[in-house]
């Protein structure tokens, strides 16, 4: 279902809530297509590619292991996205796989 980057921002649900995991004092929350694409561009920013890889997948959920050529240090992001409508309605970040 989602093969590269692009292809999850068309995908974007426009109620998604995106919880991000803790980094400093907050965890970083979006709550619409607008603010979770402006992360995702965020997210993406300098990194040369970026390769989603699906790990599970049922008709209401995908856990996502993200392949950064740039991962922070330490952090194996894999994030659960959970579907409405055929669409990605929530995001959740985790720094391994949950």
């Amino acid at each position: 279902m989602v093969s590269d980057v692009e292809e999850l921002r068309d995908l974007l649900h426009p109620d998604v809530t995106w919880i991000g995991f803790p980094g400093g004092d907050a965890t970083p929350i979006c709550r619409s297509k607008e603010e979770a694409t402006a992360r995702l561009n965020a997210f993406i920013d300098g990194a040369q590619r970026v390769h989603p890889e699906i790990l599970e997948q049922s008709d209401e959920r995908m856990v996502v292991r993200m392949h950064l050529d740039s991962p922070a240090e330490g952090i194996d992001l894999h994030q659960v996205l959970t579907l409405r409508d055929g669409l990605v309605w929530l995001i959740e970040d985790y720094p391994e796989r949950p």
